[in-house]
């Protein structure tokens, strides 16, 4: 099939992104013609055609100037496609549901997370989903928004994991070793970007109440001196600022870590959590959204409720069991190894033959 993928893509990081950018090298491993479409600054990972839209760097204006210009060019000069699959449905899906009116190819909006929470415009969204021959969402949670909301019957795809990347992956103590931490280091990981809706600061200060806990933060955005200021209040050099790391050394991060803290408002799906597991280092995450339909608490992770006070208390008791951490640790691995991003296409594949069949 000749596929277009509409949406945000590497080298940005993010789960859209993450998402978007290993689906296109699995179905393009799988033989089928795919050309992406997105933003400026995107950049071919896998050797696929991909074609850059002017967009400026401005909120709002971004998201529109994008879904104008990605309808007129489905329309203009990728009618010809079989389908395309529109990554973040409240911008490329309604991109593609115009240029589909312009004479563009069928299409397939894909629901990843606040897409789904959409005020102003949400009518416009709900037309889109209800024209489109199917629709997808990344969870069961977030279908269960979308179903009430836009009125249609998504089909969930998950997300997956690089096996071989993470399967790959040097012991704990060399990737220490690596990165200048100490072997026997209680290691805490706080990975993504640095936004209230992942609301950073509640997971650093969960992470903070162990004394003795060193704290890696790999990401970057608008809450980063306000965390920096805490930790220097009261990290007393206990955390350690990695900046934005490019998705292909999130493996090495996360293995460096004996636990991830995961405490975001709300949540569609929770990649990092899943690469998280993969990497042998099992989630503690707030129990929110999506994150309990695979974080199963005391088998391939830990759930605790999202205060500061239940996910302090529950942190002090997963560092303080080394063998039920370990235990944890193997069969969090065992399980997110289990699920591919080679499954993930697969699940397009055949979605995408019943859309153009």
């Amino acid at each position: 099939m000749r596929i277009v993928l509409l949406g945000p893509y590497y080298p940005d990081v993010g789960g859209v992104q993450v998402y978007n950018t290993m689906l296109a090298g699995e179905l393009a491993r799988r033989g089928h013609e795919v050309t992406v479409v997105s933003y400026g600054w995107a950049r071919s990972r896998w050797g696929e055609r991909v074609i850059r839209l002017p967009t400026p760097r401005v909120p709002g204006i971004r998201g529109t100037s994008f879904m104008a210009a990605s309808a007129l060019r489905l329309a203009a000069s990728l009618g010809d496609a079989d389908a395309v699959v529109a990554q973040y449905a409240k911008t490329s899906g309604v991109a593609a549901w115009i240029g589909r009116a312009l004479g563009g190819p069928p299409y397939v909006p894909v629901f990843h997370g606040t897409d789904a929470l959409v005020g102003m415009g949400a009518w416009l969204l709900r037309r889109a989903c209800r024209s489109a021959p199917a629709v997808a969402a990344v969870s069961s949670h977030l279908a269960d928004i979308v179903r009430e909301r836009f009125g249609v019957e998504p089909r969930v795809i998950r997300g997956g994991v690089d096996i071989e990347t993470f399967r790959s992956l040097p012991g704990r103590e060399d990737v220490r070793e690596g990165m200048g931490i100490p072997a026997d280091a209680q290691v805490v990981g706080i990975v993504g970007s640095l936004v209230p809706v992942r609301d950073p600061e509640l997971a650093l200060r969960a992470a903070l109440s162990h004394p003795d806990a060193l704290v890696l933060v790999a990401g970057d955005g608008p809450l980063r001196p306000k965390l920096k200021e805490l930790a220097r209040r009261e990290g007393a050099g206990r955390v350690m600022f990695l900046g934005k790391v490019p998705h292909e050394r999130i493996p090495l991060v996360l293995r460096a870590c004996d636990l991830t803290l995961h405490t975001p408002r709300w949540e569609g799906f929770g990649l990092t959590a899943l690469e998280s597991m993969a990497a042998g280092t099992p989630p503690l995450a707030a129990r929110v959204g999506a994150l309990p339909e695979f974080v199963k608490d005391g088998h391939t992770g830990f759930l605790a409720d999202r205060s500061l006070e239940a996910l302090s208390e529950r942190l002090r008791e997963v560092l303080s069991d080394r063998d039920a951490l370990e235990r944890v640790s193997r069969e969090a691995r065992e399980f997110a190894l289990s699920r591919g991003w080679d499954a993930v296409a697969r699940e397009f594949e055949s979605l995408l033959e019943e859309v153009v069949s």
